[in-house]
């Protein structure tokens, strides 16, 4: 019989026979990222035994997990998903020549490095994309909030932008450095400028730099987002998976 045991802080392993079948990661924000390479009867049962008395706010992960679960919670759980968005895992192939030609309407942007002093003039950019990539339709973000998060991404990550006339039109930056990867994140573009190469040309920047320290280059893009799918194949990314994060409307 399968059992969920807490291992560390918000990380559960499920064990039955000397054996772990799967990892859950469940924060008290009510955030569940599983990891279920193993999807039997027996594990649900397990998994149902867990949530029944807990909420759930945001689940995401590889698509086969997250499947497996909304089955799981329609059939033993009184919370409805209230919104569901559709990922594809990109991995850059290394292969640079792919985006040549792509971005040569760039060339009347500046592209640089942002540091903290910048936060002002990406504000826009930053609220645009939480506004479009990030929150519910028809929810505004928190400027307060969102000017902390944005100055934390600034000192810790590589944030790059790219300004035309004065103005910060584009930006990309790194999301997570790992020892063999690095993911690239917050991509957004003004209405005005898009399909211009911009997005290419600063994803293709970072995967550079990622390729030159010897790391691989990685993205979420959404399903329906077939603009930015299209600019990251120019990049160089190929698709590597299907993920997916359901938010839970509340008990």
């Amino acid at each position: 019989m399968q059992k969920i045991l807490a291992r560390e802080e918000g990380i559960y392993l499920i064990c039955g026979g000397g054996t772990v079948w799967g990892v859950l990661y469940f924060n008290e924000g009510s955030v569940l990222l599983p990891c279920l390479p193993m999807r039997t009867r027996a594990i649900a049962c397990a998994l149902a035994d867990f949530f029944a008395d807990r909420t759930l706010f945001c689940l995401m992960g590889k698509a086969a997990y997250v499947r497996f679960l909304h089955r799981l919670f329609t059939e033993c759980h009184p919370q409805q998903i209230r919104e569901t968005k559709h990922f594809i895992f990109m991995e850059h192939t290394g292969d640079a020549l792919q985006a040549l030609g792509k971005t040569a309407g760039v060339t009347d942007y500046r592209i640089f490095d942002c540091i903290r002093s910048d936060a002002d003039r990406l504000m826009p950019l930053h609220l645009g994309y939480v506004r479009e990539e990030v929150l519910f339709v028809r929810m505004e973000p928190n400027a307060a909030s969102e000017r902390l998060r944005l100055e934390h991404i600034l000192e810790d990550e590589t944030v790059l932008a790219a300004e035309a006339d004065g103005i910060l039109v584009a930006k990309a930056q790194t999301n997570a450095k790992s020892r063999r990867y690095i993911q690239i994140g917050g991509v957004y573009t003004l209405r005005a400028h898009r399909g211009r190469g911009l997005a290419c040309a600063l994803v293709s920047l970072l995967a550079e730099r990622a390729e030159a320290q010897g790391r691989k280059a990685v993205l979420f893009v959404r399903e329906s987002n077939k603009n930015a799918c299209r600019a990251y194949r120019n990049a160089g990314f190929v698709a590597a998976g299907a993920y997916i994060i359901s938010y839970y409307s509340e008990r």
